[in-house]
């Protein structure tokens, strides 16, 4: 199976754009708390979908 590319720069972008909602830390969270970072993390992706889409490409060497 070969890594996709794509996908690996739509996560190290969302991570850009908005790093709290891949924040995994080890405290207890009420499931609003754990709704909010998964709806800010998707947003995030979403995000870094409509950017690659739109022609951003990184300048990062990974």
């Amino acid at each position: 199976m070969t890594a996709d590319p794509t996908g690996e720069l739509i996560a190290r972008l969302a991570r850009v754009l908005d790093p709290v909602a891949f924040d995994d830390r080890a405290e207890p969270r009420t499931l609003g708390q754990l709704w909010d970072q998964v709806s800010r993390r998707m947003t995030a992706q979403q995000h870094a979908r409509r950017a690659i889409a739109a022609g951003w490409t990184s300048t990062e060497t990974p």
